[in-house]
């Protein structure tokens, strides 16, 4: 008997030491199923800035991250989203390449009961069972019209009219290609000054953008302009200018803003990138947890985040600084980068 009670006493004075060290269970647990950081940091800073503000609401979780090395991987993402819902989470984070793709992991989370963020795109499907609780992201059709206002403002000051040699280098067939891409092309043909020199997939892959830019332009010196619909491509096509040394005479675009883009424009080796207020989307996916899984209340289908064009001309005018501390500042000063 008198062991029982000292085996009883020992669990009760563990139970106790665990509660008052903090040692216990997440209340919440939420997945994130998102491209590799590698791919871009702004999925590294969307889930910096989400953890930082489930701190600051106070919520009680656990983050788990999977990632995946590219956002055409569907099937790894799919593989992903069912080992999530075996798993029982209470929350999750996806971010497809596609919305018809987005389809099928959506309803499966639906049915297993398990609220979702779609963090990719504002494309809202048809079927309400295929529906997430909240689209979290950015117009793209809207950043590929700045992006092509931007190319046309650049040709214009570089000849005294529109006209220009211009190369897009998309990522693969489908949806972004479709927004970020096509969008800058039929704006571009608007312009018979404006030829398009060639079209090239890609597949937001760096080294494939890298190589490409390295053939092209040995082929084609006389280009004006490089558009790549990502910032991992994007940088691959400046890497491949600056080594030929080209950079001041062809203009390289990419579209993200992200920290090495905006160090590319700055050292002068790439011309401009489409930017998100990149720690504003990770702020609206913690908010969104926050409400629906601890206040229980319904939030706004979409949250569309804004966009601003980082180029040579905004540094020019002296407002860079400003719309990179606004796009990224807080997750910086978390990072360190």
């Amino acid at each position: 008997m008198r062991k029982k009670l000292l085996g009883l006493l020992l669990v009760g004075v563990l139970a106790m030491a665990l509660m008052a060290t903090g040692a216990h269970a997440a209340k919440y647990t939420i997945a994130f199923t998102i491209p590799s950081f590698d791919v871009s940091d702004l999925y590294e800073r969307m889930y910096v800035m989400t953890e930082q503000r489930l701190k600051e609401l106070g919520v009680d979780y656990e983050l788990i991250l999977q990632a995946i090395p590219a956002t055409t991987d569907y099937e790894m993402q799919l593989r992903q989203v069912g080992a999530m819902i075996e798993r029982e989470v209470d929350f999750l984070i996806l971010s497809p390449g596609d919305p018809k793709i987005a389809a099928k992991p959506l309803r499966l989370l639906r049915e297993a009961g398990i609220p979702a963020i779609m963090t990719t795109f504002l494309d809202i499907h048809e079927d309400e069972r295929d529906r997430p609780v909240r689209y979290v992201g950015f117009d793209q059709v809207d950043g590929a019209e700045m992006s092509a206002s931007s190319i046309l403002y650049h040709l214009s000051l570089k000849y005294r009219q529109v006209k220009g040699k211009v190369v897009l280098i998309y990522g693969s067939p489908g949806w972004l290609t479709d927004t970020r891409g096509f969008t800058v092309k039929n704006i571009l043909e608007q312009f018979p000054k404006i030829e398009i020199v060639d079209e090239h997939y890609a597949y937001i892959d760096r080294v494939k953008a890298y190589e490409y830019t390295l053939d092209l332009v040995r082929t084609h010196p006389d280009i004006d302009v490089i558009y790549a619909i990502s910032s991992s491509m994007g940088l691959g096509a400046a890497a491949a200018v600056a080594e030929l040394g080209y950079s001041d005479q062809i203009a390289v675009y990419g579209v993200g803003g992200t920290g090495e883009e905006y160090e590319e424009i700055t050292k002068g080796r790439m011309y401009g990138s489409m930017g998100r207020i990149i720690d504003e989307k990770g702020i609206a996916i913690a908010d969104t947890i926050y409400a629906v899984l601890v206040k229980g209340e319904e939030v706004p289908l979409v949250w569309a985040g804004p966009w601003y064009m980082l180029d040579r001309v905004s540094y020019e005018l002296g407002v860079a600084k400003e719309l990179i501390e606004e796009a990224v500042g807080r997750s910086r000063a978390i990072m360190g980068r």
